[in-house]
């Protein structure tokens, strides 16, 4: 199920074909967090780079207001899956605002693991 918090971000969602790595973390989070997941933006053509702005799509950000400690789902997310093995440091999903509002942004690289395990 694929939930947006309006019809431009629903545009935006379906208007380009996601990395499967991304498919892969957005049914894992359905699967977790059940009814609770609202993209807040998906792709978004930028004049600056972006992991909104690439196809297939990288990155999507989901509504942080509906957790009660939004920072806590963030860190789940980034138990389980590695950004990229190739640099332990960069995670996957960061719980931030950067003028639009709080949101949860998670975003995918072609090195993304689950649990050590190669996904896609």
């Amino acid at each position: 199920m694929i939930n947006c918090k309006d019809k431009a971000v629903l545009r935006g969602v379906l208007s380009v074909g996601w990395h499967p790595l991304l498919i892969n973390l957005y049914e894992w989070l359905l699967d977790r967090h059940e009814g609770k997941i609202v993209l807040t933006c998906g792709y978004e053509a930028r004049d600056y780079a972006s992991t909104h702005s690439v196809v297939p799509l990288r990155a999507f950000d989901i509504r942080s207001w509906i957790f009660a400690d939004p920072q806590a789902v963030v860190d789940e997310i980034n138990a389980v899956w590695m950004y990229d093995y190739e640099r332990p440091d960069k995670v996957i999903a960061i719980y931030h605002d950067v003028g639009r509002g709080a949101h949860i942004h998670i975003q995918v690289h072609d090195n993304t693991i689950k649990n050590g395990v190669f996904s896609a």
